[in-house]
């Protein structure tokens, strides 16, 4: 009874694959030529006597060889050598040079000069802190009310004259006083306003309420944004105008200034509020005009930004070369400035004209 190798189907079909037939080849092939090779005969090697065959001499006659060229070098004819130190004059002395002196060539020093050094380069100083110590409360104007309307005065009705051509005692004629006189029996006059109570201000405008305004943006402003607003004027204006000095220095003042009316409304306390401005001062002493004065380190209120140009503009200084100053303008809480009471309007606006008799 024959037996044979069954292979499970699984791994059969893997051995069916092109690669697995294609590896099975390559190693047959491969075994094949590992078993054929080493019997194959070697190919001949070349004898050595093959490579070292003997060559000829061939020897040529006189004849031949008088119509070979001539390559031999002529004789030539040297003077004999003297002994180093011998006095013979057997050697040929060189001629002496004729003409005139040989020039000098010698250079002359050049003088010391100064060492020529780069401009100092100007590093910028920081801005000041916030002119606050702690963010200010923000601050929004209501609007204002405005005064009642004076009362109208009216005229008193003057009785018909009696029979006989006397007339009654009438009431006075009406005067300029701003007390009204008695009306008839039915008709009611509002009262006079208190004389004591002092006039409400005037409403602000809108563009006023825009100058004490907070601007959160300016108000919060940090040290890295107010370096690139000094490095922006420097560059563009302060270089240029101071032209090519060697020497760049920004010098610093501090005005104090009067503390703007309109910024009483404004509830700062006792803080004190600095600006800082950018100027360019002529050969004069003079603010230049163009480029003009710059704000280097706002604040948070226009009214004061304002302000502290119009200070810096008006500032003068030692006439010289032309220059560049930073100015802070400081503007101090005026107490008794802003306690003051606001002015009345005009007695003649408010006071009532007297009917005519």
């Amino acid at each position: 009874m024959s037996s044979r190798l069954l292979l499970p189907s699984p791994l059969l079909n893997r051995f069916r694959e092109p690669m697995v037939l294609a590896a099975l080849a390559s190693i047959g092939l491969h075994g094949l030529l590992w078993v054929v090779l080493p019997l194959l005969p070697e190919p001949p090697q070349a004898q050595e006597a093959d490579v070292q065959r003997p060559v000829e001499l061939i020897e040529l006659t006189p004849a031949e060889q008088s119509r070979l060229p001539d390559f031999s070098l002529p004789d030539l004819d040297l003077p004999p050598l003297t002994a180093p130190g011998s006095a013979s004059g057997s050697a040929t002395a060189l001629p002496p040079l004729t003409g005139s002196t040989s020039p000098d060539f010698s250079l002359t020093p050049l003088p010391n000069q100064p060492p020529v050094g780069l401009p100092p380069l100007f590093v910028p100083p920081l801005p000041p802190p916030p002119f606050f110590s702690s963010r200010p409360p923000a601050f929004d104007i209501s609007p204002r009310t405005t005064p009642p309307p004076s009362p109208r005065v009216s005229p008193t009705s003057s009785p018909s004259p009696t029979p006989g051509g006397r007339s009654p005692s009438a009431s006075p004629t009406p005067t300029t006083s701003p007390t009204p006189t008695a009306s008839p029996a039915g008709s009611q006059t509002p009262a006079p306003p208190d004389a004591d109570a002092s006039p409400a201000p005037p409403a602000l405008t809108a563009e006023e309420r825009a100058l004490i305004t907070l601007n959160p943006e300016l108000a919060n402003q940090s040290q890295s944004v107010g370096l690139a607003t000094f490095s922006t004027w420097f560059n563009e204006q302060a270089r240029p105008w101071l032209g090519d000095q060697t020497t760049v220095e920004i010098p610093k003042r501090e005005v104090n200034a009067g503390y703007p009316p309109l910024a009483c409304q404004i509830p700062l306390g006792n803080n004190v509020v600095s600006v800082v401005v950018g100027v360019l001062v002529d050969a004069d002493g003079k603010v230049a005009a163009d480029p003009a004065p710059a704000l280097l380190w706002p604040s948070g209120y226009p009214i004061f930004n304002q302000e502290a140009i119009a200070v810096a503009q008006r500032q003068t200084f030692e006439a010289g070369n032309k220059r560049a100053f930073q100015v802070t303008v400081n503007f101090r809480y005026d107490q008794d400035g802003c306690a003051a009471p606001a002015t009345a309007p005009s007695p003649a606006a408010s006071t009532p004209t007297a009917a005519g008799g």
